[in-house]
């Protein structure tokens, strides 16, 4: 009898040791939320990229911690317990990346024919760089575990002004990835449709009043023909007075 107590209470002993466990892995979630947030700090710091020689080994860093935060996106248990609940810090980092004064990029006019000689065209030195971040917040947007009342929180009004405003980069590829992410919201985020069209609309009438150049034109009048495809018949008030104050006048418009 005394040695299965000895047996008892040795058994009882092991299974206290196991329940003691969950403050390793506490131990190992904490680590990787540490090494997230040190991803996220490093995504956070801006350079001169047209420096190549300048801080070469901190901008090389930088392009790995965004390729790591691309790939997190790949693993859902990541998303879950490292991105969601860290999403202002992502949201963050994006806008501190893509928010920016847009370059002047100079392209040349004349073509193969005229010169005879292949015209190389200036690229921005930054692209490289904020690529990453644009991937990264498409891949965001369109993750499943990211839901629309976490994300509906950060398309404000102004976040979706200074968002149209990059329409007018002249990088190509920058305008493709605009148009993709906003079409994205917009077919997530249902309660901020209505605030969509109307910033759209904005940037639209000052287009048709204004008459400056605007190179995302064609883009975001692609996004116009995806919503208006959606809208139901007969057509509510609101989306009336959309054919005939946007839609029709930009038919006199020579900019788009």
């Amino acid at each position: 009898i005394l040695a299965e107590s000895v047996n008892l209470i040795k058994m009882i002993s092991k299974g206290s040791k196991k329940e003691k466990r969950p403050k390793g892995t506490s131990s190992k979630n904490k680590t990787a939320k540490d090494a997230f947030l040190k991803k996220i700090d490093i995504c956070m710091k801006v350079y001169d990229y047209k420096d190549e020689s300048k801080d070469a080994k901190a901008k090389n860093e930088r392009l790995i911690a965004i390729n790591e935060l691309q790939n997190l996106l790949q693993d859902q248990k990541s998303v879950i317990q490292l991105i969601v609940p860290n999403l202002d810090h992502c949201v963050h980092m994006i806008e501190k990346n893509i928010f920016r004064c847009l370059p002047n990029i100079k392209k040349s006019n004349l073509a193969f024919s005229e010169t005879g000689v292949e015209q190389e065209e200036e690229v921005d030195p930054t692209w490289t760089h904020i690529q990453g971040i644009y991937e990264f917040f498409l891949q965001l947007v369109i993750n499943e575990a990211v839901e629309v009342k976490m994300l509906k929180s950060y398309v404000t009004p102004e976040f979706v002004s200074q968002f149209l405003e990059l329409f007018d980069s002249q990088e190509a590829v920058e305008r493709d990835y605009l148009k993709n992410i906003l079409h994205k919201l917009y077919a997530k985020l249902v309660p901020r449709r209505k605030m969509i069209r109307k910033a759209i609309n904005e940037t639209f009438y000052q287009l048709i009043h204004e008459g400056h150049k605007f190179n995302g034109a064609s883009e975001l009048l692609d996004i116009l023909a995806s919503i208006i495809s959606g809208f139901a018949v007969p057509l509510r008030e609101e989306h009336v007075i959309f054919f005939n104050n946007v839609i029709i006048p930009l038919h006199k418009v020579q900019t788009c």
